[in-house]
């Protein structure tokens, strides 16, 4: 069933006419393990966001009394599915069931804002921007990670790899779109497909990207690394699975001071 949102979340701060009018929302799949980093996360959306009409942290069922004290936040529990690499991939491509925003915004929970930010900052040309990579200047690793996962979702060759940097934006449209395509394709449900995937072999946001760039190519901003460079965003990415040693976290209590 679809969760109603808030008008907004306490959180976040105004922002101009041209943020009300298309509506953007956060969404973070988060779990555990990694609620130590969700503080400063939230900190620092609160520091530099604006325009954003909520924050959505979507946790294991199991897990939800650890995240609400967050209040400011929306916390709906998702289902604890095993392995939970794989659920959490599938949770993103059901972000449109917990929020009526145009488009909606990932962001990890190891991830802060450094930087002042609006909704718009993701766009070019009214457009959605989304970074991509030839696999011809990508490692042999990278190609063997990701490629044939990615034929193997869609049938189809990618030129490019498009997981490229964190902070995708989504328009909500794009998910129900997605999740029809990979079952008539397969014959089973996007659940389905993606929890009996041997190996974690799924990658949502290549396989998202690339199926947009299939059917909806000119509705996003293809902004191609071998061409324009990687874009400086304002943000900074750890590895939560690294730990959040004494060091991160006075780097982070500086940063958000």
């Amino acid at each position: 069933d679809r969760h109603h949102a808030p008008s907004r979340s306490p959180g976040i701060k105004e922002a101009g006419t041209a943020a009300e009018e298309m509506k953007c929302s956060i969404f973070i799949r988060s779990y555990a393990k990694d609620l130590p980093w969700v503080g400063y996360c939230l900190r620092s959306i609160h520091k530099f966001a604006s325009g954003f009409t909520h924050i959505v942290i979507a946790v294991p069922e199991p897990e939800l009394h650890l995240f609400k004290p967050l209040t400011a936040e929306w916390v709906i529990p998702v289902h604890d599915g095993q392995p939970g690499y794989l659920c959490q991939q599938l949770d993103k491509l059901n972000a449109d069931r917990h929020t009526e925003a145009d488009y909606i915004l990932h962001f990890d929970s190891d991830m802060v804002f450094t930087a002042p930010v609006t909704p718009e900052f993701f766009f070019k040309d009214g457009k959605p921007i989304w970074l991509v990579t030839p696999w011809s200047v990508l490692t042999g690793d990278e190609k063997k990670a990701w490629m044939h996962v990615i034929v193997k979702a869609l049938q189809e060759f990618p030129p490019y790899e498009f997981m490229r940097k964190c902070a995708v934006m989504v328009p909500r449209w794009l998910y129900a779109e997605f999740r029809a395509h990979m079952e008539k394709l397969h014959g089973v449900s996007l659940e389905a497909y993606i929890m009996n995937q041997p190996g974690h072999e799924f990658s949502e946001y290549n396989c998202l990207g690339f199926y947009a760039w299939l059917y909806h190519r000119d509705k996003f901003h293809w902004h191609d690394t071998t061409i324009d460079g990687v874009p400086q965003w304002p943000f900074r990415q750890r590895w939560s699975w690294g730990g959040l040693t004494q060091e991160i976290r006075n780097e982070m209590e500086i940063a958000l001071a």
